[in-house]
């Protein structure tokens, strides 16, 4: 019965053959069978809440699908959809009364907001377009609305029967939805706009901030505080909503922008009513004069410093007196009259009475604040570690701040407009933003905003946000990124973006190398460890910065600076890892250390020195990848292991395994730089086809190549200490193979029919026999492998090249060859079988050419295979080996066959049928008469063949 329900509602939907209205009444029977089927889920929550789902999704199409089927239009239907479906299912989730669980409660009234979001969103689409319904406007606001009531029902009734993380959602989600509830209304109102919607949504923020403590206490359960997240929630999400309605305001005008602005000022001031919300005092002085400013400077009245600077020099003179008279509350009127005073003129261009510019003054007057903080004393913390982590903000502090931020907000950003100005052809001479004036400015303010963090951070390193964590990243904006935004093809743009390349070189150099202190005494800090990763995350960075900028806009090509970065990023590894590796000697912090030495960040060097040796474009390439790699592999040769610290260091042989792993990345690097650039360019040159005229053109690439890989690996493999010989035998196995790969693949690629083509093949021959006799005199199975499978290889590129040899000549040498290391092999061991040996060169180099003389018969092949065999035979008999003696006798019998059938033929077409007769019964009657000593030489002969090895 339950499944021919439920296959009955789906089965009337497939027979509705596109009926809208059959359609509508099929998914509500579904909705309904979705309702029915919750009895037979009881216990199993999770099901319970998709079915509920499930009928309010077919519910919602019902409604739709019922809606088009009536003419109306689907803007409009989904607008009415979402109106009905949140006024019956949000009263329905708030009511205590319903029986359904929490989980049913928070499933529907999530996915009816998510389906009413969609029709209000395809309503508000649909709105700016020509010929929409007249009722589709109204139908907005109420869909804005109803949203708006159902999230503050959530947030003032939902703690109890929804839960805590549902009243968190609302949080997030209630000045979003009334924000689109006051959109909706302006649509509605049809102004598109104005300062009108700028306000409402300011307003909206507002409320979110100011109502936050309220209705995270007015929603709580019974005997609990106030949810602290959702207050936080609440205040972020105004505050950003704050944010948007200043967007909107800066697209509409200067009034509406200092609307805004007057009810984020009132906001704050408001907020900060609250204990634990004081410092948002700041954000009402930041605001108001922010609000003023914008009112003086769109009225017109002239000079804005003319009113804003009598009042910030009152202020400031008045905090000055509070300070020496040591009275509370200096430290606002301080902030207040220097940001009044000086951050307009350092927001505003051009040149005040007397064709004083602005900049020089901002810069002039924010070194003047600084130097003041310098020369006043500032309560100094104890160095001893009992100092509180938040420590009360002194004058200094903010004289050193307030110098900071004007010097940023002036200098700093006319050189950026200067570089920008310079980068897009907009400045109008280079008289006002020439080559100098960029770095002029940058300059000066990064050397006024270096010494404020230098003070700054001597003051303030006990407490958290020190200005040792983002004052120098902050030094290096200022005074690199309008010199890298300037970056172009002249001498000036190579000058700026190779000099902050450099700085940014030796600064992650140097931190590489800073000292570290693992083990800590109680109370000491760990400044070192902090320069260090300042000095290397910085550097690094400032480095990326200027690499990608010549990438983009510097005529060279664009993966020269990224392998000089390349270059960079592996000289601070190779610092790096051999600074830890000298303080993993020291046995309490060797656990400590070791994790740091497999940190990957290193790796990248290689990888970002690799595109510029792959591109072949230009002749200079190919060289200098080559040059490159040799300096790599040089220097990793010459890298002597660090020098330890104490008089107990070396003793350990897991630290001394740890300090090779500088010298490992640029042995690793150069052999990676030779593969890729000389290498690919061997390669490349092979199968295009070298030049005829240039016999070695291939060669004169890939042997250099392989000449570093294998200096590279053989460093490598005798760097490994003595205990871990699997491991050197097989790191020696494919270092090995990959300088067989680079020296002998491009010369196999470029063989030909020439001259050249045969000399290369007989070059690589003798390269594979050399190893494989060699390996196998020494018993070294790596050699010996590596050695069969290159002649394997070329011996097929010598078969096919389609020279004037014979076709059968490559295998036979290959042949000859496995028959020379067979012979070796049981020479040394003499209990192994012949045909696991001998068989297989045995076989190329008798059977196949006896096959091919069969085909092409010539004498000097029989010749040979004759001779041959009968030394297989020789040898087999005396060596007591049983594949030379059963393979030659089988290719002398085979060719006796094959050289006795013509004349066989020839003697059957002449001589009559009964002396054959007569000739084979002969020969059966003389082998009767001697059977029983043939029965016994021929089981002499068996056990002698079988007695063989």
């Amino acid at each position: 019965m339950r499944a021919s329900g439920a296959l009955a509602a789906p089965g009337a939907l497939v027979a509705t053959h596109g009926s809208r209205w059959l359609v509508a009444a099929s998914l509500a029977a579904i909705a309904a069978l979705a309702i029915g089927v919750r009895p037979w889920l009881v216990g199993r929550t999770r099901a319970q809440a998709a079915a509920a789902a499930a009928a309010v999704v077919t519910t919602w199409s019902a409604v739709l699908v019922g809606f088009a089927a009536a003419g109306v239009r689907s803007p409009l239907g989904a607008l009415l959809a979402a109106g009905a479906g949140l006024v019956v299912v949000a009263p329905a989730a708030l009511s205590p009364d319903a029986r359904w669980q929490r989980l049913d409660r928070c499933t529907t009234l999530a996915t009816t907001s998510v389906l009413a979001a969609a029709g209000w969103v395809a309503g508000l689409v649909a709105s700016g377009r020509a010929g929409h319904p007249p009722a589709l406007a109204p139908f907005l606001v109420l869909v804005g609305v109803l949203a708006s009531v159902a999230i503050i029902g959530v947030l003032v009734d939902g703690g109890e029967l929804l839960g805590d993380r549902a009243r968190r959602v609302a949080g997030a989600l209630f000045a979003p939805v009334l924000t689109g509830a006051v959109v909706s209304l302006h649509v509605a109102l049809g102004a598109r706009g104005g300062p009108g919607l700028a306000a409402g949504i300011a307003g909206i923020g507002a409320s979110s901030v100011l109502l936050a403590l309220p209705l995270a206490t007015t929603g709580a359960q019974p005997r609990r505080s106030p949810d602290a997240v959702l207050r936080r929630v609440l205040e972020v999400t105004g505050w950003l909503t704050e944010g948007l309605a200043l967007v909107v305001a800066v697209a509409v005008g200067p009034g509406a922008l200092a609307l805004v602005l007057l009810v984020g000022a009132i906001t704050a001031g408001a907020w900060s009513l609250h204990p634990d919300r004081r410092t948002a005092r700041w954000g009402v002085l930041v605001l108001g004069a922010a609000a003023s400013w914008v009112l003086l400077h769109a009225g017109d009245v002239g000079v804005p410093e003319a009113y804003l600077v009598p009042a910030g020099v009152v202020l400031t003179v008045v905090g000055a007196r509070r300070r020496r008279l040591g009275a509370p509350d200096d430290v606002p009127l301080l902030a207040a009259g220097l940001a009044l005073a000086l951050v307009p003129t350092a927001l505003l261009d051009g040149a005040l009475a007397g064709r004083v510019p602005r900049v020089a003054l901002t810069l002039a007057a924010g070194a003047l604040v600084v130097a003041i903080g310098l020369r006043l004393r500032a309560a100094t913390p104890p160095d001893d570690g009992t100092a509180s982590r938040r420590a009360s903000i002194d004058a200094v502090h903010v004289l050193l701040l307030i110098g900071l931020l004007v010097v940023v907000l002036g200098p700093a950003r006319h050189a950026l407009s200067a570089a920008i100005a310079t980068s897009d052809g907009s400045a109008p001479n280079l008289a006002g933003f020439g080559v100098a004036r960029i770095e002029a400015w940058s300059g000066a303010a990064a050397l006024v905003v270096a010494t404020a963090t230098v003070r700054l951070t001597r003051l303030w390193c006990w407490a958290g946000y020190s200005p040792r964590t983002w004052g120098w990243w902050l030094v290096a904006a200022v005074a690199a990124t309008p010199s890298l935004v300037a970056v172009d093809g002249t001498p000036a743009g190579f000058v700026r973006w190779t000099i902050p390349l450099a700085i940014g070189g030796a600064l992650a150099v140097h931190g590489a190398r800073t000292p570290e202190r693992p083990s800590l005494a109680p109370g000491q800090r760990t400044a070192r460890r902090a320069d260090r990763t300042l000095l290397v995350s910085l550097g690094l960075t400032l480095a990326a910065a200027a690499a990608l900028a010549a990438a983009a806009r510097s005529p060279l090509p664009p993966d020269v600076p990224i392998a000089i970065l390349g270059a960079v990023v592996t000289a601070a590894g190779v610092a790096r890892w051999r600074r830890l590796a000298v303080a993993a000697h020291s046995p309490t912090a060797a656990w400590l250390m070791t994790p740091w030495l497999t940190a990957p960040w290193p790796l990248a060097g290689p990888l970002l020195l690799a595109p510029a040796a792959i591109d072949q474009a230009g002749i200079w390439r190919t060289p200098a990848a080559l040059a490159g790699a040799a300096v790599l592999v040089a220097v990793g040769l010459r890298l002597a292991p660090p020098a330890p610290e104490a008089a107990d260091v070396g003793h350990d042989p897991a630290a001394r395994g740890t300090t090779d792993r500088a010298r490992d990345l640029l042995l690793g690097s150069g052999a990676m730089l030779a593969a890729a650039g000389p290498g690919v360019r061997a390669t490349i040159s092979a199968v295009r086809g070298p030049d005829p005229a240039r016999m070695l053109a291939v060669e004169s690439w890939s042997l250099p190549a392989a000449a570093l890989i294998g200096v590279a690996v053989l460093a490598l493999v005798r760097s490994r200490p003595d205990a871990a010989r699997s491991r050197a035998a097989g790191q020696r196995r494919w270092g090995l193979a990959a300088v067989l790969t680079v020296a002998v693949a491009p010369s196999l690629l470029a063989v030909d029919g020439s001259t050249t083509g045969l000399l290369r093949v007989a070059a690589v021959v003798t390269t594979g026999a050399a190893l494989a006799i060699s390996g196998t005199l020494s018993a070294g199975g790596a050699r010996r492998d590596l050695g069969l499978a290159l002649t394997a290889v070329v011996t097929v590129a010598w078969t096919l090249r389609d020279g004037p040899e014979p076709a059968d000549l490559p295998i036979v040498v290959a042949g000859c060859l496995l028959l020379v290391v067979g012979t070796l092999d049981m020479a040394a061991v003499r209990l192994r079988s012949t045909w696991r040996r001998l068989g297989p060169g045995l076989v190329l180099t008798l059977v196949v050419p006896l096959t091919t003389g069969w085909a092409h018969p010539t004498a000097w092949r029989l010749l040979l295979v004759l001779v041959g065999a009968v030394v297989a035979v020789l040898v087999g008999a005396v060596r007591r080996w049983q594949a030379p003696f059963a393979v030659g006798s089988a290719v002398l019998m085979a060719l006796a066959l094959v050289q006795l059938s013509p004349a066989s033929a020839a003697a059957l077409r002449v001589v009559e049928w009964w002396m054959l007769l007569a000739v084979g019964g002969a020969i059966l009657l003389g082998l009767g008469l001697t059977y029983e000593r043939r029965l016994r030489e021929a089981k002499e002969a068996v056990r002698f063949v079988a007695g063989m090895r």
